[in-house]
């Protein structure tokens, strides 16, 4: 989409300096930087487990109806929830926006450090 103007959805709007961010700088599997403030966003976690859970019924879907049953209907639900999750992360975004939050690190959301210092006399 080289030359192409950005999509801007009213969802896509970073949380911190609540500027909308381009829906092609937003990554639905992982947190990224806003494009004006620079700090850490993602979509939220709601939209990733709805995601999933869509395309792995879909998958589920197409196995069940060329006809597979038992194992491989198991096997092959899968596979094709995971080829239809791809297409659906690339695709869906831009039909349904989704909202995005800050990101935290784990690391910095355990601020407090409790230590024993042993060598104090």
């Amino acid at each position: 989409m080289i030359g192409s103007p950005p999509n801007y959805s009213d969802n896509t709007v970073c949380p911190k300096c609540h500027t909308q961010v381009p829906l092609e700088t937003v990554e639905v599997r992982t947190f990224f930087k806003c494009p004006h403030c620079c700090s850490l966003i993602r979509v939220r976690p709601s939209y990733l487990a709805a995601q999933t859970l869509i395309s792995q019924c879909v998958g589920f879907c197409i196995s069940y109806s060329i006809g597979l049953r038992w194992a491989w209907f198991v096997l092959l639900g899968v596979v094709f929830g995971i080829l239809v999750g791809v297409f659906y992360t690339l695709l869906v975004k831009y039909l349904v926006p989704p909202r995005l939050e800050v990101y935290y690190p784990k690391s910095t959301r355990d601020t407090t450090v409790t230590t024993l210092d042993l060598n104090q006399k």
